[in-house]
């Protein structure tokens, strides 16, 4: 099937940003598989319209394609809130201070009953921390963090207030 304008030297250029080989005008078509995707050097560059030693532009689209995908994947991955990932650090003050200055709790109670930090817990539940959260990594709530880490009493104290 011809794309409309693959005749053309315009439509022979795009067809080589497009990874195919088109000729310039008058010279046919040449498709993919006669040399050019194989690692025949030789062949490659004897294709109408190639620079010589230039890749396909398919593989350019494929490792861009990776690349995006990679990062995709860290972007798909949530990223803890700065409360949360000033709790990881078990920097308490600081905590408290950014609870109290307005920022979002989310996370912070997971990392404070992982470290066994029950007078923390208890403040953040007091300020709204969610005991029913479930982190994205594990899929456990603050208490099943304390009690996967040995802090039975706080695990205790945390599943007495799910609801």
């Amino acid at each position: 099937m011809r794309r409309r304008g693959a005749g053309s030297s315009a439509g022979a250029a795009r067809g080589r940003l497009r990874g195919e080989f088109a000729g310039a005008a008058g010279v046919p078509h040449q498709p993919r598989g006669d040399g050019a995707r194989s690692r025949d050097l030789p062949a490659a560059r004897s294709l109408p319209g190639r620079a010589a030693g230039a890749r396909p532009a398919g593989r350019r689209r494929a490792a861009r394609g990776r690349r995006r995908g990679a990062k995709a994947r860290r972007e798909r991955r949530a990223r803890p809130t700065l409360v949360a990932e000033t709790a990881g650090l078990r920097h308490w003050d600081a905590v408290r201070a950014l609870v109290e200055g307005g920022a979002p709790i989310d996370g912070a109670l997971h990392y404070a009953a992982a470290a066994g930090e029950r007078a923390i817990a208890e403040w953040l539940v007091e300020h709204g921390a969610d005991v029913d959260a479930v982190d994205d990594r594990f899929g456990l709530t603050p208490a099943g963090w304390a009690n996967y880490v040995g802090h039975a009493e706080l695990a205790a104290w945390l599943t007495d207030r799910q609801q």
